[in-house]
């Protein structure tokens, strides 16, 4: 049975996405919609709830607009010229900028508009994080994903203040216990980008740990798991080891700025503590649905982050797997890896062109180590400030583990076939979209041996007549293709027009 609350969220999203999109003609819809709720409501309960939520979706998009106007790149976003105006705002830095600049994250303070904004730092100019600058420069792009060229900047004040300085200090920090891997320990850590080397997470994309690099509900997993060990192993009561557990994560969420997957693990693990607490035995389709819930109500937006519904849907798919297989244990063991990589693989596809099934085998040694590795850091960052040399000695253990991280991504990446890279788009996300259903339709066999073999070779051939007309040529798609040829003694080069003549 379905709880009545992923109906619920089914209905808060949808208007949520028309609210955003400024749906024409809402009201034709709206008052329908809450004209029927109001009918059913005593004989058909959840029918009501659905039909009140969608309204609700919709009101708090249209809200989220309005506000997004109101900020500075809503108003920029809306000036439309030829040439980009150059904008002049008050900003303090989120996060220390290196010596070559790059792009980093700021929040607008004072003058007539405000928000957050995403700035392109010029190089030669260092940055403390938590530090309020004068900025001008032209705004590009759009509202939701635009940033501010920054070509002038002036330091306004120079001491850092707020989440900024304490992001700051981590970084500090992490640079003088970890040197040249303290961009790695930033990502992991507080998911600093901004020093982040691009070859570093091209080969976490190409094995398949992008998420390891990228906060997700992986790294609030981790840090809740050991603090909650660790309270309880300084005798902690259970009550007061759960509270002390939620706020923390709420904590470490703020530190981070909020991103979509920690908000989501952060829910799911509140309502898991309260569940205990309660004595209650909760649904987790239910939980996944408050969770996604609750995000959508704190940031509006995330409906069209890529990172929201990853972070979902993985969720949702290991939840699934490991309640749905439970022998063999090989299959136990890999099974929630292969579920979520599956899952995610038509939205990867069509956002990135990327697809790593390597990372189903990768994740099997990777989740391990980082474990070690995340709270061992957390461990040596904090030790740093009252305890120098135990800090080092912790740092010294889990540099070891870091770096046995990066050899996994780097032998992963390698992998011949390990990562199947396409062009972004609706047809690699259908292609996946057909890989998916193909393994629901063998997983959903029945249990008897040649039925499994029969579904197993149609398959198979179906694989292999589809890998052929990929392959095969194909005249007049109206593009230039051009061919690189080993011949042994040099190289060779085929090109095909756009007519299709060779």
């Amino acid at each position: 049975m379905r709880p009545p609350l992923l109906w619920i969220a089914l209905g808060f999203g949808a208007g949520l996405a028309a609210g955003l999109e400024a749906f024409p003609g809402p009201w034709s819809v709206i008052l329908p919609l809450v004209a029927g709720a109001i009918l059913v409501a005593r004989p058909a309960p959840v029918a009501a709830a659905l039909g009140f939520a969608a309204p609700a979706g919709f009101g708090w998009g249209v809200a989220a607009l309005r506000v997004q106007s109101s900020q500075c790149a809503g108003r920029w976003s809306t000036t439309i010229a030829a040439r980009p105006a150059s904008r002049a705002v008050f900003v303090q830095l989120l996060d220390p900028v290196p010596e070559d600049g790059g792009v980093v994250d700021a929040v607008a303070v004072g003058g007539d508009c405000g928000g957050d904004l995403v700035l392109r730092w010029p190089s030669g100019k260092v940055a403390r994080g938590g530090t309020t600058w004068l900025v001008a420069g032209p705004w590009l792009g759009a509202a939701e994903d635009g940033l501010l060229r920054v070509r002038t900047a002036r330091l306004i004040d120079g001491t850092p203040r707020g989440r900024g300085a304490l992001r700051d200090r981590i970084a500090s920090r992490a640079r003088v216990l970890f040197g040249s891997r303290a961009a790695l320990v930033n990502a992991l850590v507080i998911g600093g980008q901004t020093n982040l080397d691009r070859d570093v997470r091209e080969r976490y994309a190409r094995a398949g740990l992008a998420h390891i690099l990228s906060i997700s509900g992986l790294h609030v997993g981790f840090f809740a798991a050991w603090l909650g060990l660790l309270l309880r192993l300084i005798g902690v009561a259970p009550q007061p080891r759960r509270a002390i557990g939620i706020a923390a994560v709420v904590a470490y969420c703020w530190l981070l700025g909020f991103p979509a997957p920690a908000t989501r693990a952060a829910v799911m693990l509140a309502v898991d503590g309260v569940a205990r607490w309660r004595q209650r035995v909760v649904a987790p389709r239910g939980t996944v649905a408050l969770a996604a819930l609750v995000l959508l109500v704190l940031d509006p937006w995330s409906i069209h982050a890529v990172g929201a519904w990853l972070s979902l849907l993985a969720i949702a798919a290991v939840i699934w797997a490991d309640r749905a297989v439970q022998e063999p244990r090989v299959l136990r063991l890999v099974a929630p890896a292969i579920a979520a990589t599956l899952v995610t693989a038509p939205i990867t596809a069509f956002t990135f062109g990327t697809v790593a099934p390597i990372g189903v085998l990768a994740n099997l040694i990777a989740i391990p180590l980082g474990a070690i590795a995340v709270p061992g850091v957390i461990l040596a960052l904090v030790l740093a400030s009252f305890a120098a040399p135990l800090a080092s000695l912790i740092a010294a253990g889990s540099g070891l583990t870091l770096a046995l991280l990066d050899l996994v991504a780097g032998g992963a990446a390698t992998v011949p076939g390990g990562h199947i890279v396409s062009m972004p788009g609706l047809p690699a996300a259908l292609v996946w979209c057909g890989v998916l259903a193909c393994a629901w339709w063998l997983w959903d066999a029945p249990r008897r041996r040649w039925v499994i073999a029969a579904r197993v070779a149609c398959a198979l051939a179906v694989l292999a007549w589809g890998s052929l007309v990929t392959l095969g040529p194909r005249d007049r798609d109206g593009v230039l293709t051009v061919h690189f040829l080993d011949v042994g003694q040099g190289d060779a080069e085929a090109l095909r027009t756009p007519a299709g003549h060779w």
